[in-house]
């Protein structure tokens, strides 16, 4: 009875949104809490010589050092296993299998700074190469000063006749003892992101660098011909993602991949799209690689989110790869579309913004096109097409938009007799706009400016340490009202003039980026003001009512489009508390939670929680390994009754039969009396979480 008048209440229950949530993948870096990774190589620091007397340091082209020569790097490895277990003083040892190819037949040419490589043997290999293999035991210990992996090579042994190259960094666990191989992804990892349906993958391809280094010194006039070429990508054998290179696309492609569900007809039961984006640089033989890569390789169930580079509209920042593109559309003097319009057509020449939004629609609906004849299949609808071009605009200033659709309208529809031309229907050449709805960059002259934590020894710690604490209740007090009111008014009326615009030219409004954005400069007062406070917002339960009002205001005015969450997993600083969670193998936090209970049960995330969830947990019932699109709903890595319990917190019986099945089910898989008592009080505690939520 008890079981049943749940399921009754379920049948009252409103269906989620039909709203895509999608998310951002951190960056890489060498002080990363989340590495996806099994491979710690990937997280290691760009090379540094260790011999000042030495040659001046080389690269191959796999981003090893060259023959000859000495160089060092390091990582925290703080994203994996054993960093957070145990106390500070007395973490776990972790052995990880070290290997790694080179010519050195005098000895081994790798070695750590305080570790000690061991059990180490060698194998001749067909190229002349020779492979070792070894243990090492490594104890994250902060206290002792081993917080940090640091790694060497030596290039220059007596008879070493080939560099350090193929090098691997493995915890032993991720290794499976009957094929002698590691996945490319944690499990950990995959856990955690299969939450999400729209993957991100910006800072992943440090879009940012557009794959090229910036200019030392930069001429004035600003003058940068240099191109990205396919040839250039970076590749999966070299070392390390930290590079202005970032992820290789087959591990983004990989990773996608591992997400899609095929029922027993082969009918897609779950996936993720993916959002790229172009760098700026690119060539036609950049996209033409990439896209014969994507189609082959690639599922073909998956969407292709397409932008060109990462934020234009930011004229104001010193960065090259807006530069480039200015110096582009200043030179692009080509005539597009059958009105012969131009991205440069002489009209406030000064404009910088103007320029450079043409040039963005101009060299993204050509790209676009380049892909779009590379993987989908001949006579494909525009509608159908698995390529989704993007124009991304800035939150709070349509205008740059407007200046991106007014090019594509023009060259649409312009009288070639007067110039002008009227708005019309522009799903042909893009799928829509996107704005980044963050809340906490506009704090303005309002903010109150309190000092900085007491340093230990100040012989008034005591004092000031109270007042600190006391200012920050104020601090929060005054910010969360702030932050509401913020997505109720400024972001609101930014998102509304967007969709509006969308409207207009019949095409999709999408967020790129969105969510708290809470640095500890303040803009417009020009200083750094309670950085530590806004940290501390972050971890605050009204952080999670935050993110709940702006979902809501979101799926209200967007009208369903994705919002997608920047980003997934980084620490927290001074430059910004970024991530829904701050390491890896947190479990909970203000803002992690909205998510996991807004979207539990829903397993194909499709927006509603229904017989289709049901049938793919009950397909994986008891099963281990499983992810979040299987039916492991509390991240625990198996599917059982307490991740039962949180569907059917969340269930919408689609007809009576599908409620009775569910209740059938349930009757057959309860508990023994004693467990169900608690999974009882678990299932009171969860409904109640929801409810809140």
């Amino acid at each position: 009875m008890w079981c049943m008048w749940l399921l009754a209440a379920g049948l009252a229950r409103p269906a989620l949104a039909q709203l895509p949530y999608g998310v951002e993948l951190d960056g890489l870096a060498s002080f990363s809490t989340l590495s996806p990774f099994t491979d710690a190589t990937t997280i290691f620091s760009a090379w540094q010589t260790y011999d000042p007397n030495g040659p001046a340091l080389q690269l191959d082209s796999e981003n090893y050092p060259t023959l000859g020569t000495k160089a060092q790097s390091s990582s925290f490895l703080r994203a994996y296993p054993g960093w957070r277990a145990g106390t500070p003083e007395n973490r776990p040892v972790i052995n990880y299998r070290i290997s790694w190819e080179d010519g050195g037949a005098g000895g081994s040419s790798i070695f750590f700074i305080n570790q000690s490589l061991i059990n180490i043997t060698s194998l001749a290999l067909p190229n002349g190469h020779i492979q070792y293999t070894g243990t090492l035991p490594f104890q994250y210990d902060a206290s002792s000063g081993e917080a940090s992996l640091a790694l060497r090579v030596d290039n220059t042994l007596a008879n070493t006749t080939y560099a350090v190259s193929n090098l691997h960094i493995v915890p032993q666990q991720y290794i499976n003892p009957q094929t002698n191989t590691a996945p490319i992804f944690r499990e950990e990892f995959l856990r955690k992101v299969s939450m999400f349906s729209v993957l991100r993958m910006m800072d992943w391809q440090q879009t940012n660098s557009g794959g090229l280094d910036n200019l030392a010194s930069p001429p004035s006039p600003f003058v940068d011909n240099r191109v990205v070429n396919w040839s250039d990508r970076v590749t999966t054998t070299s070392f390390s993602r930290t590079t202005t290179k970032g992820v290789p696309w087959e591990e983004i492609i990989s990773l996608s991949n591992t997400f899609v569900r095929r029922d027993a007809q082969s009918h897609v039961v779950s996936k993720k799209d993916i959002w790229i984006n172009i760098p700026d640089r690119a060539s036609d033989d950049y996209i033409n690689g990439l896209g014969s890569l994507l189609k082959l390789t690639l599922d073909p169930a998956v969407n292709i989110y397409l932008e060109y580079s990462n934020e234009l509209w930011n004229t104001g920042s010193d960065v090259d790869r807006w530069r480039r593109v200015l110096q582009d559309a200043r030179a692009n003097i080509t005539p597009q579309g059958q009105y012969g319009v131009l991205v440069n057509d002489g009209v406030d020449p000064n404009n910088d913004n103007r320029l450079i939004a043409r040039q963005m629609a101009y060299k993204l609906t050509y790209f676009a096109d380049m892909l779009k004849s590379i993987i989908d299949a001949p006579n494909t609808p525009v509608a159908a097409s698995r390529i989704k071009p993007i124009l991304a605009g800035q939150t709070p200033n349509s205008t740059f938009l407007q200046y991106s659709l007014d090019f594509l309208a023009r060259r649409k529809y312009g009288d070639p007799a007067t110039g002008n031309y009227q708005k019309g229907n522009l799903s042909n050449e893009i799928y829509g706009i996107a704005v980044a709805p963050y809340v906490g960059n506009d704090l303005g002259a309002a903010e109150p400016n309190y000092p900085d934590p007491p340093i230990p020894g100040d012989p008034d710690y005591a004092t000031k340490l109270t007042q600190y604490n006391a200012d920050r209740t104020t601090y929060l007090n005054w910010l969360f009202p702030v932050l509401n009111a913020y997505i109720d008014g400024p972001l609101k009326d930014g998102i509304d003039a967007h969709k509006n615009m969308a409207n207009d030219y019949n095409i999709s409004l999408q967020s790129y980026e969105a969510g708290q954005h809470l640095i500890a400069r303040n803009p417009v007062q020009n200083i750094e003001i309670n950085g530590g406070y806004k940290q501390d917002a972050n971890r605050d339960p009204r952080m999670g009512d935050v993110y709940r009002h702006l979902l809501t205001m979101w799926a209200q005015e967007s009208g369903g489009g994705v919002f997608s969450q920047f980003a997934l997993i980084s620490p927290y600083s001074s430059f910004g508390s970024w991530g829904l969670l701050e390491d890896l193998l947190q479990s909970t936090s203000p803002k992690w939670d909205v998510f996991t209970n807004l979207l539990g049960g829903d397993a194909n995330l499709d927006g509603v929680v229904n017989f289709t969830d049901f049938q793919i947990l009950e397909a994986n019932f008891n099963h281990a390994n499983m992810l979040w699109d299987q039916g492991d709903f509390n991240f625990d890595g198996k599917v059982d009754y307490q991740d039962f319990l949180i569907f059917r917190g969340r269930f919408t019986p689609d007809d009576p039969a599908a409620a009775q099945m569910v209740g059938a089910f349930e009757l057959a898989n309860v508990p023994e009396p004693g467990m169900g008592l608690l999974l009882g009080l678990a299932a009171a505690t969860l409904l109640r979480r929801r409810r809140a939520a």
